[in-house]
């Protein structure tokens, strides 16, 4: 997909490529694969910070994903539509929106959907001062995308990356073992970790 590809390289243009591939599809009745286009369009525009004209385009795609069938893309359009709240500095609303997609992730058994939820509680840690649990989630969610694919890095929205700002608060030797402590830990306890049932030094069970 030419657009995706120019996402990172040039959000401009790349707008405007998802803008042109949403007018055919508008012109063919709007079919289904126009809710891939209204995500894509959606990246540049959070990246520029014109957070209202991503948040529609990210509802119609959820629209048209959620009447096409399509719970795991609609997913990803409600999990970006919580990353547009954390953009506005709504975090509470964005943590919440976040953690209910984590758990119609988990509930649907839609493991590749898990990645843009915890990306998003990692980013959202290390907002609210905790950047320990940050790296874990991050590491855990780094892992998950190794092996099923993922979604993209929170930097095409230009937010900068969990690591580069987590390493230089922690230090390296902290980061390097909270990080392998999230790729190795098991999914169903990240899963916890992330939505606050456990803490790093207190597990549930």
């Amino acid at each position: 997909n030419l657009g995706w590809a120019t996402v990172t390289t040039d959000p401009a243009r790349a707008h405007e490529l998802y803008a042109e591939s949403i007018d055919a599809y508008r012109k063919l009745g709007a079919p289904p694969p126009i809710g891939h286009a209204l995500i894509g369009i959606a990246m540049p525009e959070m990246r520029f910070r014109d957070i209202g004209a991503a948040k529609r385009h990210l509802e119609e795609a959820a629209t048209v994903f959620h009447a096409a069938g399509d719970e795991s893309s609609a997913l990803i359009a409600d999990g970006l539509s919580g990353v547009c709240l954390r953009l506005e500095g709504d975090l509470a609303a964005a943590r919440q929106r976040y953690v209910d997609v984590l758990a119609r992730a988990e509930a649907m058994n839609v493991h590749i959907a898990l990645g843009l939820p915890l990306q998003a509680l990692s980013d959202l840690a290390l907002l609210q001062g905790n950047p320990e649990l940050a790296v874990v989630l991050d590491g855990a969610q780094a892992q998950l995308a190794e092996r099923l694919g993922g979604t993209p890095g929170f930097e095409v929205m230009g937010i900068p990356t969990v690591a580069e700002r987590a390493r230089t608060e922690i230090g390296g030797e902290r980061y390097e073992a909270a990080y392998a402590n999230g790729r190795s830990m098991p999914l169903g306890d990240v899963i916890r970790l992330a939505r606050g049932d456990d803490t790093l030094d207190r597990p549930s069970r």
